[in-house]
Formats: structure tokens, sequence, C-alpha cells
């Protein structure tokens, strides 16, 4: 099964993909509960990995606009993550 920790580098691999690895990890950073090394890979996700996911999601939507949105619902879906339970920025575009 496919955990929260494991979305959240998906959406962070896919985003440095499409932006860049430093934007993507700045952005990554920026959500508390997040932990992540040089290298892009999550450490930790500390806090309900729903509403991290979401403020992950709400990070790239913000610096690049709604696609991001699109992008990341669609990246998360080929992992089977949309079988948890997913914040509702994703689960509209799924």
């Amino acid at each position: 099964m496919v955990t929260y920790k494991d979305i959240a580098q998906k959406i962070v691999d896919r985003e440095m993909e499409v932006i860049g690895q430093q934007l993507a990890m700045r952005t990554a950073r920026e959500v508390e509960g997040i932990e992540i090394n040089d290298e892009g890979d999550i450490q930790e996700l500390e806090g309900e990995g729903k509403k991290l996911i979401d403020e992950l999601v709400k990070g790239y939507e913000e610096k690049t606009g709604k696609v991001a949105v699109s992008i990341i619902a669609r990246t998360v879906k080929e992992i089977g993550g949309d079988e948890k339970d997913l914040p509702e920025r994703l689960e509209s575009r799924m």
C-alpha cells in the first residue's frame, strides 16, 4: 500500500522535473512537518499525512499555478495514491 511519504516523495520528484530541483526542494522545505535532504529525498513526515500533502500541493500551486495541481494529481494516481484519503484539491482533479 502506498504511504503518504511515498506520495509526498513522488510529488517532490515530479516537481523537480517540472520546475527544477532548487525551487521544488525549497517549496517542500517550507511545509512544516516535511524534512527533506539535499538530494531531494524526504526523510520524515511529521504530522497528519493528508494535511502535509495538502500543504505541499498548495505550495506548488502558489509557485506555479493551478496546472501544478493537475500534474500532481495525475502523478499521484499513477502510483495508486488515489486509494488514500487525499486532500480535496487533489481528489477533485482525479
